[in-house]
């Protein structure tokens, strides 16, 4: 969680964001918010995703980049080992990826069913239109 913290820490720098400013655009104290860059505290989905528009990134991106730079790869056992995942093979940031890209596929999976309601909606009301309008 430390190098995670630090990571953050990195990309706030970067933005030319201080403590105070993450702090104040998250509505907690700047104490809690050092806590987290010192990874004195664990970071929820929620908070990450709070972070990640302050830092104007997504939470995937930050994870991948944060991935990418410490070289951490996500390695799948081998199907001759077991066909069951062991979590605490992987890494907090793996899991914490992996959970962020469930989130953002679950959101995807509930605008599409909006879609493909509207879309019925819309074929029905052109199929009675029709109906309506043939002798």
């Amino acid at each position: 969680m430390r190098l995670f913290g630090n990571y953050l820490r990195c990309l706030r720098v970067k933005k030319g964001l201080s403590q105070e400013n993450m702090a104040y655009e998250l509505k907690i104290s700047v104490t809690a918010y050092s806590k987290i860059e010192r990874g004195l505290t664990g970071i929820s989905l929620e908070r990450l995703n709070q972070v990640a528009k302050c830092l104007e990134m997504s939470m995937t991106s930050i994870i991948e980049f944060y991935e990418r730079e410490e070289g951490t790869v996500f390695q799948k056992r081998s199907q001759e080992q077991s066909n069951y995942v062991n979590a605490s093979e992987y890494n907090e940031s793996t899991i914490l990826f992996m959970e962020t890209r469930i989130l953002e596929l679950e959101e995807s999976l509930r605008l599409l069913a909006k879609t493909v309601e509207s879309l019925k909606n819309i074929i029905q009301e052109l199929f009675f239109n029709k109906i309506l309008k043939c002798p």
